[in-house]
């Protein structure tokens, strides 16, 4: 499997200062670069370098392959968006909970509020931009190495069927601004394979840096790699798009809404 890291001619990190947050800055232009990943706990480990390494750089990740390298130029286009991938991340935005000092402790909360598998495999934690400085919320990537190469769609719909099943994050669902859709503290859209990961840590000015040791932990469970194959079965498209319809009808009686 291949990691793909995106730079530009400035740190693709926010800013966050006294009087708030500047966010990610607008870029045309990208440079990539690849490295090569074993489904393994090597691999598992090489990833947790390449991380930290191009988070130090301000890179950001590209979910999925591009179709070719990039040099200072846009990557409009150059997402192979079929590709199947062995790497799932979970991006949780805004879980409504008190952040702590401790990550693992963090992430380890969240990790045993999902699905068996998860339970007992090792993954890659990092702290978002926006953790520890909003004090009522949590916001992580989590990293793993799947057992198999997974379509985004499939992907994609695994998420959201997370999102509705697994109670933590169910009653956490809201409504969109404007009524006519979900929004989920688990972000689906993660699987895309055009998807920007932001990793780089956030440049502070005049604000204390709640995690100055840094934003990247690996944690070592059991097996290197999750054992999602046998979850992917029971995930039908046209049930967990049910499901969702169900869910937002539910959600606009409550508003009032029609």
């Amino acid at each position: 499997m291949k990691l793909t890291f995106l730079q530009a001619k400035k740190p693709l990190a926010k800013e966050i200062t006294k009087d708030g947050t500047k966010p990610y800055p607008l870029v045309k232009n990208f440079s990539s670069t690849e490295e090569d990943i074993s489904i393994d706990k090597k691999g598992l480990d090489k990833m947790y370098r390449a991380l930290c390494t191009a988070a130090e750089q301000g890179a950001c990740m590209h979910k999925g392959p591009l179709k070719r390298v990039l040099k200072d130029e846009p990557r409009a286009f150059m997402s192979d968006r079929t590709a199947p991938t062995e790497l799932l991340v979970l991006d949780i935005d805004g879980l409504r909970a008190t952040p702590g000092d401790d990550l693992q402790a963090m992430a380890d909360r969240i990790v045993l509020q999902l699905p068996d598998i998860f339970h007992d495999c090792s993954y890659i934690v990092q702290a978002s931009a926006s953790l520890g400085i909003k004090k009522d919320t949590v916001s992580l990537h989590l990293f793993f190495l799947m057992d198999m190469p997974v379509h985004p769609k499939t992907l994609k719909d695994y998420l959201r069927n997370l999102n509705y099943e697994c109670e933590f994050l169910a009653e956490q669902i809201t409504l969109s601004a404007n009524g006519q859709s979900l929004s989920c503290v688990l972000d689906p859209s993660v699987a895309d394979n055009s998807k920007l990961i932001y990793i780089a840590p956030p440049k502070f000015t005049g604000v204390k840096d709640p995690y100055p040791k840094g934003r990247f932990i690996k944690v070592d469970r059991g097996s290197a790699v999750l054992g999602i194959s046998s979850s992917l079965i029971g995930v039908n498209p046209e049930k967990v798009h049910a499901l969702g319809l169900q869910i937002k009808d539910n959600l606009r009686k409550k508003n009032n809404l029609p």
